[in-house]
This record gives C-alpha cells, sequence and structure tokens, in this order.
C-alpha cells in the first residue's frame, strides 16, 4: 500500500512526542527559543522547577518573549513589551500595569513531559492531545549519567528512523557489521522494537585491542513514535552494556533535523570478568572512570556513523514503492506505521494500517 501522508506538503511534520532539548539546557528561572516543527517555541523552567512550552510570541501586541527583554518571573514567562506574564498553561496571570489581564488572552501552550534527563513536547497537525505516553526512566541508578550529543542534519525525520529497520545498510555503511534479527521488528499502534546480532569486522576488533576473532554486539531497540527510540547494546567483549537515547526532532522544515544522542553505560551481567582488550584495561579503573572511558569512545564513534548516514540520506531521492530483496528489512512495513503519525487523526483507527511481523 502506499503511503497516503508521508510526503504530503500540506502534512510536513507527525504528530507524537519530541525532543526540545535535555533537561541541563534550562535551569530553574532560564528560558531558551527553540525550532520545533516549522515553528518557533519558548522552553522556560520556573522556580518551582517544572518546565512549559509556549508559542514564542505574546500574544497582547505580538512582541517575542526573548527578544522583547521578557524572561522568567516566578513561575511565569514575561513579556519585556507590556510586562504581561503567562503560566505554564498559556493563561495571562498579569499585566504590567496591575490590572486585570482580558480574560480570554492566551498563549499557545503544549503538552510537556521529561525523561530520560531530556524536555519533550507533545505535537499534533490536529491540535489533539496525547495518544501514548513515554517510558519513564525507571533504571537510572543502574546506568552511569547520560553524556549528550547533538547534532543538525538535513535528512526528512521518516528515512531516519527507516534506519533502524534497514538491516542491509549495516554491512556497506558502518564499518562492515554483519547484521541478522534475533527478534523480528514488531509493530503496535505507535511502538516497535526489535533485536539483532550483530557481528563486529576486523578493524572494529583491533580499534578496540581484542583478539584476532570477530566479537559480537548484541542490540535490543525500543522505538515509541518516531521521535524517541532507546537502544541497548550489549558488548560482552568489553564487559559493558550501552545505553544510546536517540531522539529526532524536526525543526524549520521537513529535511531540518534536530538529532540529540545520549550516552550512558553500565556492567554487564558478566562485568570486569569477561573483558578483554580495552574492556579489561578500563576494569582496572575505579567505576566511574571507567564508564567515563567507554561513554566517551561510543560518543567518538558515533561522529563518524551520523556522518556516513547524513551522506546518504540527504542525498538520496526517495522512491515510494522500491522493490526489495531478501535481507533489505521490513521497510515497507515500517512506512506503513510511520505513515499513520502523519494521517488525519479521525482516519487513524484500526482500518488504516494492519501491521504485523515479517
Amino acid at each position: 500500500m502506499k503511503p497516503l501522508y508521508l510526503r504530503d506538503p500540506a502534512r510536513p511534520y507527525p504528530r507524537g512526542w519530541f525532543c526540545v532539548g535535555w533537561s541541563s539546557d534550562v535551569t530553574p528561572g532560564q528560558a531558551v527559543a527553540r525550532e520545533f516543527m516549522g515553528r518557533e517555541v519558548i522552553v522556560f523552567r520556573g522556580k518551582n522547577g517544572v518546565v512549559s512550552v509556549v508559542d514564542s510570541h505574546c500574544p497582547h501586541l505580538g512582541a517575542h518573549f526573548l527578544n522583547s527583554g521578557g524572561g522568567v518571573v516566578g513561575d511565569t514567562l514575561r513579556c519585556g513589551f507590556h510586562g504581561f506574564r503567562f503560566s505554564g498553561d498559556g493563561k495571562c496571570v498579569a499585566t504590567g500595569y496591575g490590572s486585570a489581564p482580558p480574560r480570554e488572552l492566551c498563549v499557545l501552550s503544549y503538552k510537556v513531559t521529561e525523561t530520560h534527563q531530556a524536555i519533550f513536547v507533545w505535537f499534533d497537525p490536529d491540535g489533539g492531545g496525547p495518544l501514548w505516553e513515554l517510558p519513564a526512566e525507571s533504571d537510572a541508578d543502574e546506568w552511569s549519567p547520560i553524556v549528550p550529543r547533538d547534532f543538525r542534519i538535513p535528512v526528512h525525520l521518516v528515512d531516519q528512523v527507516e534506519n533502524t529497520v534497514d538491516r542491509g545498510h549495516f554491512q556497506h555503511v558502518h564499518l562492515g557489521q554483519e547484521v541478522e534479527f534475533t527478534k523480528k521488528p514488531t509493530f503496535g499502534d505507535h511502538e516497535f522494537s526489535f533485536a539483532v546480532e550483530a557481528k563486529q569486522p576486523k578493524r572494529v576488533t583491533k580499534l578496540f585491542k581484542l583478539d584476532a576473532e570477530p566479537f559480537v554486539a548484541l542490540l535490543d531497540a525500543e522505538v515509541r513514535g518516531l521521535g524517541w527510540i532507546r537502544n541497548s547494546i550489549t558488548f560482552d567483549a568489553l564487559g559493558c552494556v550501552f545505553r544510546v537515547m536517540v531522539f529526532p526532532t524536526p525543526r524549520s522544515s521537513a529535511f531540518d533535523l534536530d538529532f540529540r544522542i545520549g550516552f550512558s553505560v553500565k556492567d554487564s551481567p558478566d562485568g570486569r570478568d569477561a573483558a578483554r582488550g580495552i574492556g579489561a584495561l578500563s576494569a582496572k579503573l575505579p567505576r566511574r572512570w571507567r564508564h567515563w572511558l567507554l561513554n566517551q569512545m561510543f560518543r567518538y564513534a558515533s561522529q563518524r556513523e551520523v556522518d556516513v548516514d547524513t551522506r546518504v540520506l540527504a542525498s538520496r531521492r526517495y522512491i515510494a514503492q522500491p522493490l526489495l530483496a531478501k535481507g533489505d528489512g521490513p521497510i515497507l512495513l515500517y512506512r506503513q506505521w510511520a505513515d499513520k503519525f502523519y494521517a488525519p487523526r479521525e482516519v487513524v483507527d484500526s482500518r488504516v494500517l494492519q501491521l504485523g511481523a515479517r
């Protein structure tokens, strides 16, 4: 079935939860502007620590909240033009004159949640509320603090997330990895998951100073909508598990993407005893230093992986109905699933897409 909405210029942005920054980007009393889904928003954190996101311009007389000299006052956002103040839910709670604010004066506000040390905003092109929630970070104490890395790339959101199920490209683009699904992608209403075994090539073995035999990485991936991806990658040879959080968000256009990645690590069940090469050397370090070193290595390696993907995806011509071969992965099934987030809300029901594992 040909996707109906994936490239519809009238509906360039999908519904879902999307990241507008790391929690550490906005401290209490601070406000920052962000490009988001073809518009600009203000992300601010009140003195109470709660994050809010509203439209960038004051609805009173149209001034930009921050460019007018405004900012956070208490738990509100103040416009510098006339001193009008707005709460996180968008209501005008005070004027700059001490008079009662107009009863219906409101700025557009967005639903916000914080998880995995990042700030997420719900977006719906039809103006509807959240249809699902993001998983809470219930096991944060097991992992090292997240080490962030931010990219801005000229890639369509659907193409970027499609890479996760494009099995064939790993061997030819990403260091020659041989990838096999150990759990085929299964698609739900707003999520999908899968697991792969990735046999690492000799050059990766040499990079980590391991023995001549290639080692295997085990990856478990969980995707919620198009803006939240959690990967757990077990490297027994290094004695650790990496968690790689990936948060892509459209900015000024459908082909302008904020691509945020967060890295954290913990020791694998067999831990340091099973580690070889650099893993064994780092095992001699205190746990905190070991995790910092492994995180930095993975963070550094991510630069090349993002660069090569971006070079391909940014120059790729979109083929709506590709003729696929065995080994490509469930690309058409993924596109059917992704199409739901662009479709008008009233047609997103069980009759639109019939999804299952392939």
